[in-house]
């Protein structure tokens, strides 16, 4: 999530990717805003931050590529992740998976494409297929953070890591995905503005969520499943986390065995 400070300047906050040095940007001696990278995305289009088209009516430049409305990014003051498309376009989004194929299908068959193909030890190259599961750049940025750490070379790059205080209103033991400073030692954090109360009670939504879930995994609790369910801002309704949960642990009972040893001994 990029927002604007209060003189106008950009802030890069927690989950953001940082801008490609070699794309149609200015380039900054600092920790630069980023506009994230999702499954599928072209990293060339990040140039197109500086489409003069994307503060007018019609959407242009990152408004395209985050498929969000050009008058919500002006009122937010901010260039939001892809993924906050499910948030900000909930209903629009649900109609699109309900008319066809849902993300996830895609992914799961392209993933066995791939792993048929993997078994041919003849291959040597990229399969172009490779290309349509998205995540691309990740293993750039993987040696570029395992050769900082090997050099302690100091140079800022988006890791995640424990709050640990840096984003203000968070647990310091909740995850963020932000700019650090590479040291041998690990990444140090850098300082980063508070969030607007509107862009913060989404992430204090999600990292709730979260942080339930992970309980849940973790004791084979029911009601912290349900619980974790009721407070996810795309469901938050009493109906539909009761019914989730009974879904979700009758389909997953082979993989939550902790679950039904709980029931057992309860």
């Amino acid at each position: 999530m990029v927002e604007r400070d209060g003189l106008g300047r950009d802030a890069q906050h927690a989950g953001e990717m940082a801008l490609e040095a070699d794309r149609d940007v200015a380039q900054a001696d600092r920790a630069v805003p980023g506009v994230e990278q999702g499954p599928g995305d072209n990293a060339d289009r990040v140039g197109e931050v500086d489409d003069p088209g994307a503060r007018c009516g019609e959407p242009a430049g990152p408004v395209r590529h985050v498929e969000l409305p050009g008058a919500l990014l002006e009122r937010l003051g901010a260039i939001p992740s892809y993924y906050l498309r499910y948030f900000y376009l909930h209903d629009e989004v649900l109609e699109e998976q309900r008319a066809g194929t849902p993300r996830a299908a895609e992914v799961a068959e392209i993933e066995r494409d791939l792993l048929e193909l993997y078994r041919d030890p003849a291959l040597t190259t990229k399969p172009a297929l490779l290309e349509r599961r998205g995540g691309a750049f990740y293993s750039d940025a993987a040696t570029q953070l395992v050769a900082a750490l090997a050099t302690g070379s100091g140079e800022a790059q988006v890791v995640d890591v424990r709050n640990g205080g840096t984003v203000a209103g968070l647990a310091d033991d909740d995850a963020v995905e932000l700019p650090a400073r590479i040291e041998a030692s690990g990444p140090v954090p850098l300082p980063q503005p508070p969030l607007a109360p509107e862009l913060l009670g989404l992430v204090q939504h999600v990292a709730a969520y979260e942080r339930l879930a992970a309980q849940a995994a973790v004791s084979g609790e029911r009601d912290l499943v349900y619980k974790a369910l009721l407070a996810h801002p795309l469901i938050g309704q009493e109906p539909q986390a009761e019914e989730l949960t009974e879904r979700l642990l009758a389909e997953g009972c082979e993989h939550l065995p902790q679950f039904a040893e709980r029931e057992r001994v309860g």
